[in-house]
């Protein structure tokens, strides 16, 4: 009897690790963090797998990309395709060829040449890495049960990434950790399929950056004097960092950016430049610091 049990168990953990190998499905959607370190800026990447095409005699599934919540400004970036021996090829809108960006067939000790896209600020580049596997093994994530790859950089061991079957790398889908010097860094911040969250970034609350608060926020660190704010209101830091450079956020209750701005020591609101209401307050730095609070206007 305990061998019946064990073997019909043993069967449904590989039945729901078989759930995680459809990568790439229409509607499935990634949420990117992209920090550009050289100005100081955060995105919120999204990603959306379209509807399906044919190039040449291979089918293809479109790839959608949109920015901090801006529906309204979607755009085609590429194509993705996936084989059999579980490879995934993307081929981008400029380009007339396939790259491979994950190899979920590869072995303990393999080494292998991948594409991702890497970048400073706005400007981004397919590029090319040589990773070596490290180690495999799984995760459970929703329930089921993920094969989870350990990999490092041939060129600079340093540099590492994670790759998770069916869900793609944990530092960014379509990206990888290039260690550029004043390049931009990604962070994959949760995965979903069809609208059903299967993987959320432990460091964060949320998909969206901008309404995430994360494992790294000092909360009431942030000083907002007079606040509500009447006429004008100053923003400070306790224990402040004079030669940094900081970003300053701030959104609505509905997660729609309204303003931001940067400033070094302090900085000055002033009623006129907003509506009533209430608004979160977000403060990032060269770090990867961030500081949240809330602001009232009446």
């Amino acid at each position: 009897m305990k061998k019946v049990v064990l073997i019909a168990f043993s069967l449904f953990l590989v039945l729901k690790s078989g759930y995680n190998q459809e990568l790439i499905s229409e509607g499935n959607k990634w949420n990117n963090l992209i920090y550009k370190y050289s100005s100081f800026t955060i995105d919120n990447e999204s990603l959306i797998v379209g509807n399906d095409t044919i190039i040449g005699e291979s089918t293809y599934n479109k790839i959608l990309r949109y920015i901090n919540g801006r529906t309204d400004e979607i755009s085609k970036i590429g194509n993705l395709r996936t084989t059999i021996d579980k490879k995934v090829f993307f081929r981008p809108d400029t380009a007339s060829n396939d790259y491979l960006i994950y190899d979920f067939n590869v072995k303990k000790n393999d080494t292998l040449t991948v594409y991702g896209i890497t970048g400073f600020n706005d400007e981004s580049y397919l590029s090319q890495i040589d990773f070596c596997v490290n180690e495999i093994d799984s995760v459970s994530l929703s329930n089921s049960y993920y094969t989870r790859f350990h990999l490092s950089s041939i060129e600079a061991d340093m540099n590492t990434d994670t790759w998770i079957d069916g869900i793609g790398n944990t530092n960014g889908f379509l990206h990888y950790d290039a260690g550029l010097v004043g390049g931009n860094g990604y962070k994959l911040l949760c995965f979903s399929d069809n609208d059903m969250l299967v993987y959320q970034n432990a460091d964060f609350s949320s998909c969206d950056y901008l309404t995430s608060t994360n494992s790294i926020d000092h909360l009431d660190a942030i000083t907002i004097y007079p606040n509500p704010l009447l006429d004008k209101s100053v923003i400070s830091i306790t224990n402040l960092n004079d030669s940094r450079l900081y970003r300053l956020i701030i959104f609505n209750t509905n997660g729609e950016l309204i303003f931001e701005s940067q400033f070094r020591n302090s900085y000055t609101l002033l009623r006129q430049d907003f509506n009533a209401g209430v608004y979160m307050i977000k403060i990032t730095d060269g770090a990867m610091n961030i500081w949240t609070s809330k602001l009232s206007i009446k």
